[in-house]
């Protein structure tokens, strides 16, 4: 990925991103629990304190087995493409369990997995604002969204992928200095973010006034309006 400096307000970076107390450490944005080794070089990291950044990690795990698992409808340690994923359920029999049991069928016949919507919105929130901050040196707080919603892409209409894939229109310049406004497109008079690829097949991300897009394996979508 491509290195920018933020050379936006560092009132809004001089803190923990999530609880606002003193910084401690860096958090990758997205947890590298989403991606594959080797990893891509000058991944997007935010500042957070020590209970945080350590405080996400079991949900992480959750979040990103379940994503995989649902991905290919299987459990089976052998069906499972990811390595990560499949080393983490290998040592961790109590989560393997847990993600049999959610597995569920659909009146057609086909394997579904339900989901413990706080953990999975808690991790989708993380990322959301460690993106906003990172990009557009905005922090978001959960009492400030206005709009949560996410699924899987193959469940989204035409009309709908459309509208999502699509570089929504910037009413308003980012932040001068931050990195939103060094990596602003203008074309065809239109100002916008463009998506980010992290990883290809893997995870990207888009960040416009209020809000960010993210992409899952090419299977999860999630999109968070503040």
């Amino acid at each position: 990925m491509r290195q920018i400096e933020n050379f936006g307000d560092k009132r809004q970076t001089d803190r923990c991103i999530y609880c606002g107390k003193g910084i401690e450490t860096k958090e990758h944005t997205p947890p590298k629990v989403l991606l594959d080794e080797p990893y891509p070089e000058n991944l997007p990291t935010v500042q957070a304190c020590a209970t945080c950044n350590q405080g996400y990690s079991l949900d992480e795990e959750y979040f990103a087995c379940l994503i995989e698992c649902a991905r290919i409808g299987s459990v089976d340690l052998k069906a499972i493409e990811r390595d990560k994923i499949r080393a983490i359920l290998s040592r961790k029999k109590t989560l393997l369990d847990k993600l049999e049991k959610a597995i569920t069928e659909t009146p057609e016949g086909q394997k579904a997995f339900s989901v413990e919507p706080e953990r999975f919105k808690k991790i989708l929130l993380k990322i959301a604002q460690g993106h906003a901050l990172y990009e557009q040196n905005e922090p978001k707080r959960e009492e400030e969204i206005s709009s949560f919603a996410f699924g899987t892409l193959e469940m989204l209409s035409e009309e709908a992928r459309t509208y999502f894939e699509m570089i929504p229109q910037a009413n308003k310049a980012p932040e001068v200095g931050s990195r939103a406004m060094q990596n602003i497109l203008i074309s065809d008079d239109m100002i916008g973010m463009p998506w980010i690829e992290v990883q290809e097949d893997r995870y990207r991300y888009l960040t416009f006034e209020g809000g960010v897009r993210m992409v899952f394996s090419e299977y999860i979508w999630c999109e968070i309006i503040w």
